[in-house]
């Protein structure tokens, strides 16, 4: 019976050839659609989850309106929100750290000169974000200014199969090497450097403003902090 159950469906789709076709490409772009969509909110939906303690991870955002009134929200903010985070929430906060990312640096290895975007942090920065070391570690890689950390991808494409720890890039000395990062991650670092911001020529001044946004700030709470009381009082603070 079932033999003649298929044997009389084949002979029904052979008579409307047309109708078939639609009906099973129709179907087919169904599930490609469907699976496309799992696939995008499955790698939307992980972002950040090879972080530890990425819970207790936060990003300071800024809202503000314009001198005309248009209402702009910024995740970057000014340089003086960390020390501030750090002086008024110390049980709270674990760490803090802040970074800006300088686009299209030249960065020179012996007489080869490359383009790569590089991120200035300060020596907390993986007090806040713990990536995997491959070479060199957390304890020792940001203890003085003027080191740098590079990717797996970034170490190989300076000095191939080298241990670069030790070796200088440009005018940095390289300390330690991370793991590359997966693709779904906002961070995007390749070569990472420890600077010492209050050095800076323009830090002083810039220390003392509320109105120059070019720094993202990240604060990692204890797992017990009350975020909306930081978040409520950090507002009442700038206002």
């Amino acid at each position: 019976m079932i033999k003649n159950y298929f044997t009389s469906m084949v002979r029904a789709l052979a008579r409307n050839r047309m109708l078939t076709l639609i009906n099973i490409g129709g179907l087919a772009i169904g599930f490609a659609a469907f699976f496309a969509i799992m696939a995008f909110t499955s790698f939307d939906l992980s972002y950040e989850d090879f972080m530890p303690a990425k819970e207790q991870i936060y990003r300071m955002e800024i809202s503000y309106s314009s001198e005309n009134g248009t209402q702009i929200h910024a995740s970057a903010g000014p340089v003086s929100a960390k020390p501030v985070f750090l002086e008024e929430f110390p049980g709270l906060i674990d760490a803090a750290t802040r970074f800006y990312i300088r686009s299209g640096v030249e960065v020179r290895n012996g007489e080869q000169v490359f383009i790569d975007d590089v991120m200035v942090t300060d020596s907390d920065f993986f007090r806040v974000f713990d990536l995997p070391f491959v070479a060199g570690g957390q304890e020792t890689a940001f203890q003085t200014p003027g080191s740098m950390v590079l990717t797996e991808s970034m170490a190989q494409k300076y000095f191939g199969d080298e241990n670069p720890v030790g070796k200088t890039l440009d005018k940095y000395i390289v300390t330690g090497v991370i793991k590359n990062l997966p693709e779904n991650t906002h961070l995007k670092p390749g070569l990472i450097v420890s600077a010492d911001f209050p050095s800076m020529s323009w830090w002083e001044d810039y220390a003392q403003r509320w109105d120059i946004n070019f720094m993202y700030t990240y604060l990692k709470f204890h797992p017990l902090a009350d975020t909306q009381r930081v978040r409520s009082r950090f507002e009442h603070l700038v206002t």
